[in-house]
């Protein structure tokens, strides 16, 4: 160690093991500087002459070595001094120093630490920002913070239910309820990251709740944590086998609550991260075939229950051959991601999709839109391509790229083939806008009877 490093501000000493170190060396910016300490004497050293506004990092395989008078020493003199501090465990480790150290540092769980570093250091870098109008820790951070996950938490036990929102409030959005219906109403119209739902409950027991939400395609793959306290094998292997993600016996210890939540929610990112990857187009950043067929459905179901209206549009770029033939596939890539990103614009709700179909088609569904409002849509998707003013010399060498569109609205579709119908009417209408000149739209209502009422507009 470099003993006349000068630790201040945005400087990060940490004190433990090599295995740690080398991921803060991974996971930390260039402008952040990194200096270890392996020794007591050091360390407070280090707190009490250069640390004023830093970062401590300390790691639970060494804190819990040393005897508790010097951990007492070392909170006390961390207290006085007001830096930020971090506390890297296992859920095993910090539950045995939870009660020590808990109200003077910020845990971070293992083997997630990589993900809450990043965190942490945002949240760090925002408030040093806020307090001095400037940030002095770079973190190539993104414009906007991320917003925390929500936790729905569901216990008939009030006190237990305080304790565990004014615990999980430190990181996390938290919706809590007493009783499970109410839970269940709160859902028709919300979402959540992460159930912690109790087993014994009167009227809808948790067992029963997870059933209601494995029948209801967008709630199903939400993660579910039961807590009870029933500690049978048997309890704890029928909620996994509801497909409950994890299982915690009461009373419990809140660290370990902290890192199975923490845990759970890594997990989840992960998947979703993996399965946008799948879903999506390589080329334009929206959806591919399979992801829309997939949003679209679940979108269909909710149009079932709700008797709402859908809209389902089918879009493509006129004359595209001609346009590569021209410019060459290179240039035909660069209109293709910016017709998807004018569309982007146009069906820019979360109930509203858009993908690409394959080669210069997309495909779009708007939720809650009738056919005056597909109208709308229309003129919205066509306009919205040639205010890109893209030119098009490879038709009389004077033109602009343009699209052309076939929309169709259906009142609360209910049955399974309701995507297949819709797609091949909106398919239909595509090629009517064709006929009639291109670089328009047409459009259609469909009745119970599936007798389309036309309509074609530029």
């Amino acid at each position: 160690m470099n003993q006349s490093t000068s630790l201040s501000g945005n400087m990060i000493v940490f004190s433990g093991e090599l295995k740690l170190m080398g991921l803060l060396k991974h996971s930390l910016p260039a402008s952040v500087t990194l200096w270890q300490v392996d020794r007591v004497d050091r360390l407070r050293q280090c707190v009490e002459e250069n640390l004023e506004g830093g970062i401590l990092v300390l790691d639970a395989t060494w804190i819990d070595c040393l005897p508790r008078d010097v951990q007492l020493e070392l909170v006390e003199q961390i207290r006085n001094r007001r830096c930020e501090t971090w506390l890297v465990a296992t859920p095993e480790m910090a539950e045995n120093l939870f009660a020590l150290w808990s109200a003077h540092v910020t845990l971070l769980i293992w083997p997630l630490v990589t993900a809450q570093i990043r965190y942490q250091l945002e949240r760090f870098a925002q408030q040093k920002h806020d307090a001095s109008g400037e940030s002095k820790l770079q973190l190539n951070a993104p414009e906007k913070r991320v917003k925390p996950a929500t936790i729905l938490l569901v216990d008939d036990y009030e006190p237990s239910l305080k304790a565990l929102s004014q615990l999980l409030e430190q990181e996390y959005e938290v919706v809590a309820f007493t009783e499970s219906p109410k839970a269940l109403e709160w859902l028709k119209d919300h979402s959540a990251d992460l159930i912690l739902l109790d087993i014994l409950m009167p009227v809808l027991s948790g067992y029963e709740f997870k059933k209601l939400l494995s029948r209801d395609a967008r709630l199903k793959d939400i993660p579910v944590i039961f807590m009870s306290a029933l500690d049978e094998a048997n309890d704890e292997s029928k909620g996994l086998g509801l497909g409950a993600v994890d299982y915690i016996t009461k009373p419990f210890s809140m660290a370990v609550v902290m890192a199975r939540v923490a845990r759970q929610l890594e997990v989840r990112r992960l998947a979703e991260a993996l399965i946008s990857e799948t879903l999506t187009d390589g080329l334009t950043g929206l959806l591919n075939r399979r992801g829309f067929e997939m949003k679209a459905q679940s979108l269909l179901q909710s149009a079932g229950r709700t008797d709402t209206q859908i809209t389902v549009a089918m879009i493509d770029i006129d004359h595209f051959k001609a346009y590569n033939d021209h410019y060459g596939h290179p240039k035909g890539d660069v209109c293709l991601k910016q017709v998807a990103n004018a569309l982007a614009k146009v069906f820019h709700r979360d109930t509203d999709c858009v993908a690409r179909w394959g080669g210069e088609e997309f495909v779009g569904l708007f939720f809650d839109t009738d056919h005056s409002g597909s109208q709308r849509v229309g003129r919205a998707i066509v306009q919205g391509v040639r205010e890109l003013q893209l030119p098009h010399e490879g038709l009389s060498g004077d033109e602009i790229v343009t699209v052309s569109a076939g929309l169709v609205t259906q009142d609360a579709p209910k049955d399974t083939e309701a995507l297949d119908v819709l797609l091949e009417l909106a398919d239909k209408q595509l090629y009517r806008a064709k006929e009639e000149g291109r670089d328009r739209y047409a459009s259609a209502s469909v009745t119970e009877s599936r007798i389309p009422v036309l309509k074609s507009a530029l």
